[in-house]
């Protein structure tokens, strides 16, 4: 038997909008502006948008509500496919995992300095691990 289930989901998306407008002094214009403000702010920028999240899944049969103000991601997942996401919330342990190999392989190079294809293999490999982490890093 199954349980049918309504969720509230949201995201915050950021309006702006901008007012003309006259005023005798600098306290008169911010006194217009909070008096206006809610009609200004129409021009929603969907590409700026965040916090995906759950507000809260309901229980249409019991009327319970639970999983509240869960988030669904960091603040670009509802920008990212799922592989996507998957990736950047990797990135840190691949990065992390890489420096080690890159340890790793210097420390197999620095022991075998014999020329051949697997000495090449491994500079080769070294180079392009050292060029991903100098990309990585901040």
């Amino acid at each position: 038997m199954t349980t049918e289930y309504e969720a509230l989901i949201a995201t915050d998306v950021p309006h702006y909008g901008v007012i003309e407008y006259s005023a005798h002094n600098d306290d008169e214009a911010i006194t217009r502006v909070k008096s206006e403000a809610h009609d200004a702010h129409s021009d929603p920028e969907w590409d700026n948008a965040h916090s995906l999240r759950i507000v809260y899944i309901e229980n249409q049969t019991t009327g319970e509500t639970f999983a509240e103000d869960l988030e669904l991601g960091g603040p670009m997942a509802h920008l990212l496919s799922e592989d996507e996401d998957r990736l950047f919330r990797a990135g840190p342990d691949l990065l992390a995992a890489l420096i080690e190999c890159v340890q790793d392989l210097q420390d197999w190079a620095s022991d075998h300095e014999e020329p051949g294809e697997p000495f090449i293999a491994t500079e080769r490999a070294l180079k392009q691990a050292r060029a991903a982490i100098a990309k990585a890093k901040p």
